[in-house]
């Protein structure tokens, strides 16, 4: 039995260490089949890495071409700008010097106008004044005439007055 134990022991050693050399083998296929995946990784990485230095060249290339075309862009930008700023200049300009000749234009022709409405409204009131006096003195006149026959009236009222008193007078003195 001694053997048989042994023998059971040794085929159980080997059957251990076929489950271990199993499993190394499966541990093994891992590793390989990880070892080409990390060596496809380290290719595509490389190439990755060759195409990024590319583009990123180009993109340096185009922003390069695009900074110069931006400062082109803005040169342009200031001097259309200036240009603006100078025609809005003129323009101010001209439209005061042109709102200043109408505003010396009206101001004058206001002036001609006022003068002359001044000179009509002065004709008109020495027109009226004339008038009006010309009527106040027909109505004067009238008034005074009235007044005068009235007053020639009563003079001779009372000169008849008078002379009748007087007569009485006399009458009573002489009687």
């Amino acid at each position: 039995m001694g053997n048989l134990e042994k023998l059971d022991k040794a085929v159980g050693q080997l059957e251990q260490q076929s489950r271990d050399l199993g499993e190394f083998l499966r541990v093994y296929e891992l590793v390989t089949s990880l070892k080409s995946d990390i060596e496809l990784s380290r290719e595509t990485i490389v190439k990755n890495n060759a195409s990024f230095n590319e583009l990123s060249a180009k993109i340096q290339n185009e922003l390069a071409e695009h900074s110069e075309s931006l400062s082109d862009l803005e040169k342009r930008l200031l001097e259309k700008v200036r240009e603006l700023y100078d025609d809005n200049k003129k323009y101010q300009k001209e439209l005061d010097d042109t709102i200043n000749s109408k505003l010396e234009k009206n101001k004058s022709d206001m002036e001609v106008t006022v003068r002359s409405e001044g000179t009509q409204i002065q004709r008109a009131f020495e027109t009226s004044l004339k008038s009006n006096f010309g009527e106040m003195r027909q109505e004067l006149d009238g008034k005074f005439e009235e007044y005068s026959k009235k007053i020639q009236r009563n003079t001779i009222i009372l000169t008849v007055i008078i002379f009748i008193q007087f007569l009485t007078g006399l009458l009573i003195y002489l009687y």
